[in-house]
């Protein structure tokens, strides 16, 4: 069974979704005085920045992956 690959645009998509989901859920469920909680402009910029975080994450390990591979191919050719 093969691995799917996923555009980066959806992963990002998804994590933004999930995110917001798990921000907005968590300022419902903990009841405190924070008034920036119900605001839903604050938790997208704080979904935003964690989608931004993993893009960059996500952008640095796949080209980690790919050098590395190659050095192991170099590798095994000699």
């Amino acid at each position: 069974m093969e691995k799917k690959e996923y555009n980066p645009w959806l992963r990002c998509a998804a994590v933004f979704v999930v995110s917001l989901a798990v921000i907005i859920a968590m300022h419902r469920l903990v009841p405190t005085d924070d008034p920036e909680g119900s605001n839903l402009l604050v938790n997208g910029f704080m979904a935003l920045c964690i989608t931004a975080g993993f893009a960059v994450a996500d952008r640095r390990w796949r080209k980690n992956r790919r050098h590395r591979e190659e050095i192991q191919r170099r590798l095994n050719e000699k």
